[in-house]
């Protein structure tokens, strides 16, 4: 997937592609309209680059079956939601909104 979300990325034909999506503030801006597919490759290059090799780095745990769709709208909504935070880099915004919609089980219980 990771191959994917960096196809898409090449897609936008800027040379600042990569730089494009570093905050909260660039990643709000595509949540509508046909932008919103590439938020979901974003969303989806951070998810893979927490399991890379294997080994799970994260505090969210998506569900089986969810779609990208959810994946997507449980982003924007957090940004939408959240302007007071955009201007952080977008990654760490993606995982406190998959975080937030779906925490690990285990996380709930280490205090």
């Amino acid at each position: 997937m990771l191959k994917t979300a960096i196809a898409l990325l090449a897609m936008t034909g800027s040379a600042h592609a990569l730089d494009y999506w570093n905050t909260g503030n660039r990643l709000h801006q595509q949540c509508s309209g046909s932008g919103r597919a590439l938020v979901g490759a974003y969303a989806i290059a951070v998810e893979d680059t927490d399991t890379q090799g294997g080994h799970v780095k994260r505090d969210y745990c998506t569900p089986d079956g969810i779609v990208m769709g959810q994946v997507i709208d449980v982003v924007c909504t957090y940004l939408q939601n959240t302007p007071e935070k955009r201007h952080y880099v977008g990654p760490i915004l993606v995982r406190e909104a998959l975080t937030k919609a779906w925490p690990c089980p285990w996380k709930k219980y280490q205090h």
